[in-house]
Order: C-alpha cells, then structure tokens, then sequence
C-alpha cells in the first residue's frame, strides 16, 4: 500500500509518543528502555493504535471486521517477533542512554520490518 507522507509521519509519532508516554523515569539505555516496551505489551497497545489509525483513514478500502483483525494480530505478533530479536541483538545503539528520540526510532524500525511504513 502507499501512505501519504503525512500519514506516515503521524503513524511515526503516535507510536513513538505512546511508548515514551509510558517511560519518562530515570535514564536507561535503549535496551532496558526496549525490554520494558516489551514486558508492558506496549507493542500490543500500538499495534492496535496503528491499526485503529489506518482503519479510519478515508481512503482505506472497506476490509471485514475479520481482516482487519487478522490484520491487527499479525501486526502485534510482527513487532513482538522483531523486538525481542532486536533487543537480544549486539546492536551498539541499544547501549546508549535511551532519549526523546528513542521511540521514535524503535517505532519506526520496527513499524518498517513489519511492512507498514517505508
């Protein structure tokens, strides 16, 4: 599908401001920030904010209330899948101290290996 860069933006954003929203303590580093995005199911909460955004977008074609849950399950387990790959990873940004931009990265990172945004 092909999302007006508007709308990627605003995907980009509401992801990232709902897992931050959750984590505004003291500093931590992209991995432990990750872990606990992963161990509050944070992903499940954004995957359906996604899902709930495309859904409602005017130029959406009609889907059965079925797809569009098979669509939101799919989605939920991608990030899952991803996240836990990623965070186990020797990757050297998970070690630096967690910031504003954090969410936004992850969010984008893995909104894009599941296919959502480009």
């Amino acid at each position: 599908m092909k999302w007006k860069p508007f709308l990627l933006f605003f995907l980009v954003v509401l992801v990232g401001r709902s897992i931050f929203s959750i984590f505004t303590k003291s500093p931590q580093t992209n991995r432990q920030y990750l872990q606990e995005v992963i161990e509050t199911h944070t992903l499940d909460k954004t995957a359906k904010a996604v899902m709930a955004r495309i859904k409602d977008n005017p130029q959406q074609q009609p889907l059965s209330q079925e797809a569009w849950e098979q669509m939101e399950a799919g989605l939920i387990e991608s990030m899952k899948v991803r996240a836990k790959i990623y965070v186990e990873s020797n990757d050297p940004y998970l070690d630096a101290t967690a910031n504003d931009e954090t969410p936004k990265v992850l969010s984008t990172r893995f909104l894009r290996e599941c296919g959502v945004v480009d």
